[in-house]
């Protein structure tokens, strides 16, 4: 298997130099080659997930009086928890709050937008620029680029309920 040097495992994980050199003084699997330090990433995967283990387990251990909680303690919680969520449901009717689902899918629809403009562009460009000079293809490909840029710029998100006529 491909090993990784330090700048690509950190990109991997995403994390700082001082989180690699903590995790290595923890015991990090690493090969010290005569290229520096590489890492095989399956083995790297095994060492943080067992260590998050660890974590746990130790985090567990140390909240067991969390475990002997009160039954009003219980309820005075879940009360909590319902006014919270009630408070989420409020704040989503009042549109102060949109869902991830709905984020996520207003994303697909832009980028498909995007995608729909450009897949046709060299059937249509094509034609336009043959026989052209390279500064009028860059400058043909370039405002056609632009225009498609500047359709986007003015995509609006539209809530549940949006019409055309407000």
């Amino acid at each position: 298997m491909a090993q990784l040097n330090a700048l690509a495992l950190r990109r991997l994980f995403g994390i700082p130099n001082p989180t690699l050199q903590s995790w290595l003084s923890e015991g990090l699997p690493h090969d010290n080659t005569e290229y520096g330090v590489r890492f095989t990433p399956a083995d790297v995967f095994h060492w943080r997930e067992s260590q998050l283990l660890k974590a746990a387990a130790k985090s567990q251990v140390e909240n067991e009086d969390t475990a002997s909680l009160t039954m009003v303690e219980a309820k005075r919680r879940g009360e909590i928890a319902k006014m919270t969520l009630g408070e989420l449901d409020v704040a989503i009717k009042r549109d102060e709050l949109t869902p991830i689902a709905e984020i996520i899918e207003e994303l697909g629809n832009a980028l498909m937008t995007v995608r729909t403009a450009l897949v046709p562009l060299p059937t249509k460009m094509g034609g336009l620029l043959s026989y052209q000079d390279e500064d009028t293809i860059i400058e043909k490909l370039g405002g056609e680029i632009q225009r498609i840029l500047d359709d986007l710029s003015e995509y609006e998100h539209r809530l549940r309920g949006d019409s055309d006529d407000d």
